[in-house]
Protein backbone atom coordinates (compact mmCIF):
# COMPACT_ATOMS: atom_id res chain seq x y z
CA UNK A 1 0.00 0.00 0.00
CA UNK A 2 1.25 3.48 -0.84
CA UNK A 3 -0.24 6.39 1.11
CA UNK A 4 0.36 9.61 -0.77
CA UNK A 5 0.10 11.18 -4.21
CA UNK A 6 3.21 13.34 -4.47
CA UNK A 7 6.61 13.03 -6.12
CA UNK A 8 7.95 10.49 -3.62
CA UNK A 9 4.93 8.21 -3.72
CA UNK A 10 4.86 8.24 -7.52
CA UNK A 11 8.46 6.95 -7.58
CA UNK A 12 7.75 3.93 -5.35
CA UNK A 13 6.61 0.51 -6.51
CA UNK A 14 4.00 -1.10 -4.28
CA UNK A 15 4.99 -4.31 -2.47
CA UNK A 16 2.87 -6.81 -0.56
CA UNK A 17 3.29 -6.60 3.20
CA UNK A 18 4.56 -3.00 3.15
CA UNK A 19 2.98 0.35 3.82
CA UNK A 20 4.83 3.27 2.25
CA UNK A 21 3.67 6.39 4.08
CA UNK A 22 4.44 9.45 1.95
CA UNK A 23 1.32 11.38 2.84
CA UNK A 24 2.46 13.54 5.71
CA UNK A 25 2.61 17.24 6.36
CA UNK A 26 4.66 19.15 3.82
CA UNK A 27 7.34 21.72 4.59
CA UNK A 28 6.19 23.68 1.54
CA UNK A 29 2.95 24.73 3.21
CA UNK A 30 2.26 26.29 6.59
CA UNK A 31 1.89 23.46 9.10
CA UNK A 32 -1.60 23.52 10.55
CA UNK A 33 -2.98 21.67 13.53
CA UNK A 34 -5.37 19.89 11.16
CA UNK A 35 -2.47 18.59 9.04
CA UNK A 36 -0.64 17.31 12.13
CA UNK A 37 -3.74 15.60 13.54
CA UNK A 38 -4.55 14.08 10.14
CA UNK A 39 -1.08 12.52 9.85
CA UNK A 40 -1.09 11.22 13.44
CA UNK A 41 -4.56 9.72 12.98
CA UNK A 42 -3.69 8.09 9.64
CA UNK A 43 -0.50 6.50 10.94
CA UNK A 44 -2.24 5.29 14.10
CA UNK A 45 -4.91 3.60 11.98
CA UNK A 46 -2.53 1.65 9.74
CA UNK A 47 -2.22 -2.13 9.85
CA UNK A 48 0.40 -2.88 12.51
CA UNK A 49 1.07 -6.35 11.09
CA UNK A 50 2.71 -4.84 8.01
CA UNK A 51 6.05 -3.12 7.73
CA UNK A 52 5.76 0.65 7.53
CA UNK A 53 8.22 2.69 5.53
CA UNK A 54 7.78 6.22 6.83
CA UNK A 55 9.15 9.02 4.69
CA UNK A 56 10.55 11.73 6.93
CA UNK A 57 12.85 14.69 6.37
CA UNK A 58 16.58 15.37 6.60
CA UNK A 59 15.67 18.84 7.85
CA UNK A 60 15.31 17.43 11.37
CA UNK A 61 19.13 17.62 11.53
CA UNK A 62 19.55 21.27 10.60
CA UNK A 63 16.32 23.07 11.34
CA UNK A 64 14.28 23.74 14.44
CA UNK A 65 10.79 24.54 13.26
CA UNK A 66 7.23 23.39 13.88
CA UNK A 67 7.57 21.15 10.82
CA UNK A 68 10.74 19.41 12.06
CA UNK A 69 9.29 19.11 15.57
CA UNK A 70 6.28 17.36 14.03
CA UNK A 71 8.49 15.04 11.94
CA UNK A 72 10.47 14.03 15.06
CA UNK A 73 7.20 13.30 16.84
CA UNK A 74 5.93 11.22 13.91
CA UNK A 75 9.14 9.19 13.83
CA UNK A 76 8.68 8.44 17.53
CA UNK A 77 5.05 7.41 16.95
CA UNK A 78 6.19 5.02 14.21
CA UNK A 79 8.91 3.54 16.46
CA UNK A 80 6.51 3.01 19.36
CA UNK A 81 3.58 1.59 17.38
CA UNK A 82 5.17 -0.66 14.76
CA UNK A 83 7.37 -3.67 15.37
CA UNK A 84 8.59 -3.55 11.76
CA UNK A 85 9.45 -0.12 10.43
CA UNK A 86 11.93 1.80 8.34
CA UNK A 87 12.27 5.56 8.53
CA UNK A 88 13.71 7.19 5.44
CA UNK A 89 14.78 10.81 5.68
CA UNK A 90 14.83 12.62 2.36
Amino acid sequence: MIKGRGDVSSAIKDRDGFIFYCNGASNRLPLTTDAKVKEITEVAGLDKSKMIVYISSLSIYYSDSKYTEHKRKMEEIVRKNFDNYCIIRI
